[in-house]
């Protein structure tokens, strides 16, 4: 799925594996800290557009974290949207 950052819109409802779930873009409100979501991160360069299960950290040097194994994201994905459920 490509998305431009201007088509991405700033709240979407929408049905997500067959639950209701609201899009909230990360510029304006962030995920409570240690809470996993799944999130859409666009690729600087690129701008594609990948959903990942990732979770909500307070660190000095990044602010998601993935939630299977803890590894920190690429500095050249930004998150632009996280599904609020």
């Amino acid at each position: 799925m490509r998305l431009s950052a201007e088509s991405v819109s700033r709240w979407t409802a929408s049905r997500y594996k067959g639950i209701a779930a609201v899009w909230i873009n990360a510029l304006e409100r962030l995920p409570e800290v240690g809470r996993a979501v799944t999130c859409r991160l666009q690729h600087c360069d690129s701008k594609s557009v990948q959903e990942h299960e990732l979770k909500r950290v307070d660190e000095s040097d990044c602010t998601w974290r993935t939630a299977d194994d803890g590894s920190e994201v690429r500095y050249d994905w930004s998150v632009i949207e996280w599904l609020d459920a």
